[in-house]
């Protein structure tokens, strides 16, 4: 019974925190800012780069983008997909695992300390 009780007792905790933690998130700007930080620098380079927005399921608790390039004439190249944890500022490829803004140090900090 005991047992019972503290995993209840975590429970709460553990839902207490998480409700905190939706107080402070990043928003769609940032996100999408991560987002571009977090490409290499020849992905970077390509012309018209853009991270447009995608629509999440209901139950997502991430921000999705598809970043996209002008590659012909009529139309343009995927770069990639990606999603944005808005708590920890985390940027994940659909093809890769999660990417934790190695390469924009500076955009994270300057994001988080916003927050």
């Amino acid at each position: 019974m005991t047992l019972f009780l503290r995993l209840m007792i975590a429970g709460c905790l553990c839902a207490q925190s998480l409700s905190a933690k939706s107080a402070h998130s990043i928003t769609i700007a940032e996100a999408r800012a991560l987002v571009v930080a977090s490409l290499s620098s020849q992905e970077r380079a390509l012309p018209d780069i853009e991270a447009q927005q995608v629509s999440p399921p209901k139950s997502a608790r991430f921000l999705f983008f598809v970043v996209t390039w002008k590659g012909a004439i009529n139309g343009s190249a995927v770069v990639g997909n990606y999603a944005v944890d808005p708590y920890t500022g985390d940027v994940w490829s659909a093809t890769s695992s999660c990417w934790p803004n190695k390469r924009a140090p500076s955009a994270s900090r300057a994001t988080w300390r916003a927050v």
